[in-house]
């Protein structure tokens, strides 16, 4: 698997440690940034939304910012 995928895996949590989330994708029509949100899976409110340039930017800033939060 490569680099990116594996930041991708670790922001979107494990079900063994209880993450209840779900991750989303879109790109602003304005801003043609790539955006990355966290929302609670239930309630469907956002825990964090983060963008880039380019999807795999968005996946480096969130990692970085995210990235180790829901490692068992």
């Amino acid at each position: 698997m490569n680099e990116t995928l594996i930041k991708l895996h670790e922001l979107m949590g494990y079900i063994q440690n209880g993450s209840e989330g779900c991750i989303t994708f879109y790109q602003d029509e304005c801003t043609k940034n790539y955006h990355i949100v966290r929302k609670y899976t239930l309630a469907g409110k956002t825990i964090w939304d983060e963008h880039g340039a380019s999807l795999e930017e968005a996946i480096n800033v969130a990692h970085a910012k995210h990235g180790k939060d829901y490692l068992l």
